[in-house]
């Protein structure tokens, strides 16, 4: 099982697909120290393949933000939560 599966639902969300890639593409981005729009993730799901709509895209965020995972940084965009972005 992947590491965002067990993140998601060891946080009590339901694991769908889409926030799997959004977790994995947010991974990618706190790895390379970028915190992405809304915009820019969108952008980058679609060049991985994971064609998505704002809307969904925004729930998909909003959900993960709301049980913990994420963090909204304003202006800035989106990053892991800092509990994820720790190495053992």
């Amino acid at each position: 099982m992947s590491l965002q599966r067990e993140i998601l639902k060891a946080s009590g969300v339901r694991v769908t697909l889409l926030r799997v890639k959004v977790l994995q593409a947010l991974q990618l981005a706190c790895e390379k120290g970028v915190s992405p729009s809304l915009s820019a993730l969108q952008d980058r799901l679609i060049a991985t393949g994971n064609p998505v709509a704002r809307g969904p895209l925004r729930q998909v965020l909003c959900k993960l933000e709301s049980a913990g995972l994420l963090v909204r940084r304003g202006d800035e965009g989106w990053s892991l939560a800092p509990l994820l972005t720790r190495r053992p």
